[in-house]
């Protein structure tokens, strides 16, 4: 099982290493995660850097179109030279980015790059479009991510909560599985919380197994 690992604005492969670290721990020893670093600097919060040494990455720094192709791009790149890949691990900017390339295959009736996401704290997927860039909303966007997800959200993340519920409106109800804790944007540590997370992703793997 090879899953694919995208980290969040300001912080790096290392960092999305340390926060799913628990998690994984409670996972089959065969899976193999990749992890791929963001190409561009983006200052980190303050909780970051106090605990973690950088560089500190992103993958677009804005939401521009011409930024947000070219993580496309990058990811798109990395699927061809690292995969193939089973499922994908993101945090953030880079759930929100692995939701992108994925609604964006789905649009153009392409076979999507992963069997199963994984996505922890995302914001919605970014739409490039020819002159604007605009988040992607399961109201406005006919696409949709079927295959089996786990949706990770804090109840206290005032910037993402919303949009981490809405993306899983993206989501087949058949094989979504959702942990809401009630933390803000972070992955939580708590043995509780870890044990649901990671239950959540077995879920995942058995919805495989069965064909969902």
């Amino acid at each position: 099982m090879r899953i694919l690992c995208l980290h969040g604005m300001g912080t790096n492969s290392e960092i999305l290493a340390t926060q799913t670290e628990m998690i994984r721990s409670l996972l089959p020893a065969h899976y193999e995660y990749v992890f791929i670093d963001g190409e561009k600097p983006y200052d980190a919060p303050e909780q970051v850097r106090d605990f973690f040494p950088g560089p500190y990455l992103c993958y677009h720094p804005a939401p521009t179109p011409s930024a947000v192709l070219e993580a496309q791009e990058m990811v798109e790149e990395a699927l061809e030279s690292e995969g193939p890949f089973d499922g994908v691990i993101g945090f953030s900017q880079g759930a929100a980015l692995a939701a992108s390339i994925m609604l964006h295959r789905s649009m153009a009736f392409e076979t999507l790059p992963f069997r199963f996401a994984i996505f922890l704290c995302s914001g919605l997927p970014f739409s490039p479009l020819p002159s604007t860039v605009r988040r992607m909303h399961p109201q406005l966007d006919q696409a949709r991510i079927d295959i089996p997800t786990a949706d990770m959200y804090g109840k206290q993340d005032t910037e993402y909560y919303d949009q981490s519920k809405n993306l899983v409106k993206f989501c087949n109800p058949a094989s979504c599985f959702t942990v809401e804790h009630p933390g803000g944007h972070e992955v939580p540590r708590s043995a509780r919380l870890v044990r649901d997370v990671a239950g959540a992703i077995k879920k995942v793997v058995q919805s495989l197994e069965l064909g969902h």
